[in-house]
């Protein structure tokens, strides 16, 4: 009887706050992601809430995991001098 219980209280679905802490990013990213058609995952509607199969969460969560990350690619000449923000001074510019 207790294996029931423990079946029945385990979750099988994972909300759009939970999966968005999970991975580290902001739960209105999740949102934006699926008004623009660019969810990873299935979804269902229960009441307001939107939420997420479990299993299919899981599948990309690893699938993630599965591909390597790219490498950064560094877009300033010189890696070591940050510009600053704004107008360059005189002296900067070499007047």
């Amino acid at each position: 009887m207790q294996n029931q219980n423990q079946t029945r209280n385990t979750p099988s679905f994972i909300g759009l706050v939970e999966a968005a802490y999970d991975i580290g990013i902001s739960h209105k990213t999740l949102q934006n992601w699926l008004v623009r058609g660019k969810f990873p995952c299935e979804t269902v509607k229960v009441g307001d809430r939107r939420l997420i199969p479990i299993d299919a969460w899981q599948a990309w969560k690893d699938s993630l995991r599965a591909t390597p990350s790219p490498t950064p690619i560094h877009t300033t000449s010189t890696p070591g001098i940050k510009r600053g923000r704004g107008r360059p001074r005189k002296e900067d510019i070499g007047v």
